[in-house]
């Protein structure tokens, strides 16, 4: 049987499957999930709700907004109207639900709710659940790898586009509204999601050129972010208009029915000098050492010092991902999925290791005060080594 969605409902029993496995190893007796990514996973919906999963016995799903619809996407039989706290103190003397421990989304949760939880369950113990979520959904199943391959067939219109438009004269902001609206076009959701309490840029694009690649602003992420309109959203697109001679930086992120796609190229307007090229070779060769060494069994920190050992050997490390700047951070990657940021984060002490349908994005760059230079593709962990999901080809595209 499956879903609305087009899931097996079987899928969704084997997520729930691998979470009471998990919480029984943890010792949590009551999942409480209230992060809309995690709900839609475990039970199909992404309304304005909470999951509830007793270790023993069947999920509930409580739904504050948009009821009749999530009874119509489910697969879970127990779906009830969500009243405010007191719907929830009534389920939990129904089920004896009070004491042991008690899982939720420490991550997102707001501390007003928290608290509110405190109050109603004094005697339970409540214990951070996300990094285990986090865990079973790195996992992906063929379907979920299906999803993200056609988010990047997207992504890869959206890179196809700025070859059409790219010209001097033209503003980031115009290149990057060309993108969105051909990957809008053809089924991107136009968000990117995530589980921090950032942003990200509009429509999962950020089209960024000239100096504006030696900017890091915004979100908090060590990467070409670009300054944007204002500052009061200072991450993507500015209205600097792209000059002959300059590299343009095209991050895409898309999403298809919530999965994601992240893919950047590096384009140059005319003819690339010695040192666009140079910069350019240092990347490419840096991020291939990195996927050469992905396979089951590796853990990231490996992943990101195979990386990071080319980067060195160029003598380019004062520049790698902002690295003078921030030496407090070292990054190459993330994974990918219902999330565009999410675990495994790979650095030089990433300790996850990887596994077989893993979907990780790789994303070596060198940033200066001046110019920047990355290229990011996103991958499938495979049995032997890794497959390319993203489709644009990877190389320097003079325009």
């Amino acid at each position: 049987m499956y879903s609305k969605k087009g899931i097996k409902i079987n899928e969704f029993k084997s997520r729930l499957h691998n979470l009471r496995s998990s919480m029984e190893d943890n010792g949590i007796h009551v999942a409480i999930i209230q992060f809309f990514v995690d709900i839609y996973y475990f039970s199909g919906v992404n309304q304005l709700s909470t999951l509830i999963l007793p270790l023993e016995r069947d999920p509930v799903l409580f739904v504050q907004v948009g009821l009749d619809m999530a009874k119509e996407e489910s697969w879970i039989d127990d779906i009830r109207e969500l009243k405010g706290m007191g719907s929830l103190e009534a389920y939990f003397k129904e089920q004896g639900i009070g004491v042991g421990t008690i899982g939720i989304n420490e991550d997102t949760l707001p501390a007003t709710l928290y608290r509110k939880y405190r109050e109603t369950l004094p005697q339970a113990n409540f214990n951070n659940i996300s990094p285990l979520l986090q865990k079973i959904r790195s996992i992906k199943s063929n379907t979920e790898i299906g999803l993200i391959q056609k988010a990047a067939e997207v992504s890869h219109l959206g890179h196809q586009r700025i070859v059409d438009v790219l010209q001097e004269g033209i503003t980031e902001l115009e290149l990057s509204a060309a993108v969105e609206y051909t990957t809008r076009q053809h089924g991107h959701a136009g968000c990117s999601i995530g589980r921090r309490n950032a942003y990200y840029p509009p429509a999962g694009v950020i089209g960024v050129s000239g100096p504006n690649l030696g900017i890091i602003s915004g979100s908090g992420a060590i990467t070409i972010s670009g300054k944007g309109l204002s500052a009061a959203l200072p991450m993507g697109a500015s209205s600097r208009q792209i000059r002959y001679g300059d590299m343009v930086a095209a991050d895409i992120s898309t999403n298809i029915e919530g999965y994601h796609s992240d893919e950047t190229r590096m384009y140059v307007l005319g003819q690339p000098d010695d040192r666009q090229k140079r910069a350019f070779e240092v990347i490419y060769a840096a991020q291939q050492a990195a996927l050469d060494v992905i396979r089951p069994g590796v853990k990231g920190k490996d992943v990101y010092h195979a990386a990071r050992q080319v980067v060195e050997k160029a003598n380019y490390l004062e520049h790698f991902a902002g690295y003078s700047r921030y030496p407090q951070y070292n990054y190459l990657g993330h994974g990918v999925g219902l999330e565009a940021n999410e675990h495994p984060l790979i650095n030089s002490r990433d300790e996850t290791i990887l596994q077989s349908n893993m979907v990780i994005a790789i994303e070596p760059k060198l940033i200066t005060s001046q110019w920047g230079v990355s290229l990011e593709d996103t991958v499938a962990v495979t049995s032997n080594g890794y497959k390319l999901l993203t489709k644009t080809k990877r190389e320097l595209i003079v325009v």
